[in-house]
């Protein structure tokens, strides 16, 4: 499963949801604005 951070208004993030949704591949939605990824998630160390 991956996580995804997105952005609730953004139409970019809709789409990558919609393409991830029509390929059932499965993820972990994040609302980007009150779950902050650091520096150390996204380096994924």
């Amino acid at each position: 499963m991956i996580t995804v951070y997105c952005y609730s208004k953004c139409t970019t993030c809709k789409k990558a949801l919609k393409w991830l949704d029509d390929r059932k591949i499965k993820y972990e939605l994040k609302d980007i604005k009150t779950e902050h990824p650091d520096e150390k998630m996204l380096r994924g160390l």
